[in-house]
């Protein structure tokens, strides 16, 4: 279940994710280079005041994917 914090950070990253996609052209979140993946994710960090891990974002295959990274991260050892 997730709670009402979880679901508007979730929004407010699908849509820092929909206007970078729509200002680089992008087609599919799939089809992202790596430049336009460090500027989507330095835009996410400015905008909820975080820092993601360039490490956790190697694996990631999707948007569902990428979202859930950000919303729950890995924990450090």
């Amino acid at each position: 279940m997730k709670t009402r914090i979880e679901r508007v950070v979730r929004e407010r990253i699908v849509q820092v994710i929909d206007e970078h996609m729509t200002e680089n052209s992008q087609r599919e979140f799939n089809e992202i280079d790596s430049l336009s993946m460090m500027d989507l994710i330095m835009d996410i960090e400015d905008e909820l005041d975080i820092s993601i891990p360039l490490n956790d974002t190697e694996s990631v295959s999707g948007m569902d994917e990428f979202i859930e990274m950000i919303i729950h991260p890995r924990q450090a050892v």
